[in-house]
């Protein structure tokens, strides 16, 4: 396996490159409750992931749960077109608890 500064896993036996908690949504969530946070959060977390994408090639994407943080709101929708991007990998979730 190899470790990314990101904190991503890249474990090369598999071909799977490794993600846990992402809470994507999660900015949209504290911002709806009154606590600010930059709208930008969401895309930095998907740009990230689409650097260590790049980086190691693999073949799959497995999120070890905590994708989401919340229910459906438009982060939903980026997500989908970000995933769109890489119709070629194969993505996978385990369940974490924030995931509906």
């Amino acid at each position: 396996m190899q470790l990314h500064p990101s904190g991503a896993v890249f474990w090369e036996a598999q071909d799977l490159l490794l993600i846990a908690d992402l809470h994507l949504g999660k900015a949209a969530h504290f911002r709806k409750h009154g606590i600010a946070v930059s709208p930008k959060v969401g895309q930095f977390n998907l740009d990230k992931l689409a650097t260590v994408i790049q980086y190691f090639d693999p073949g799959g994407v497995l999120f070890l749960g905590d994708l989401f943080h919340s229910h459906h709101n438009q982060t939903w929708e980026e997500v989908g077109r970000f995933l769109a991007q890489y119709s070629h990998l194969r993505w996978e979730l385990v369940l974490g608890n924030h995931d509906i």
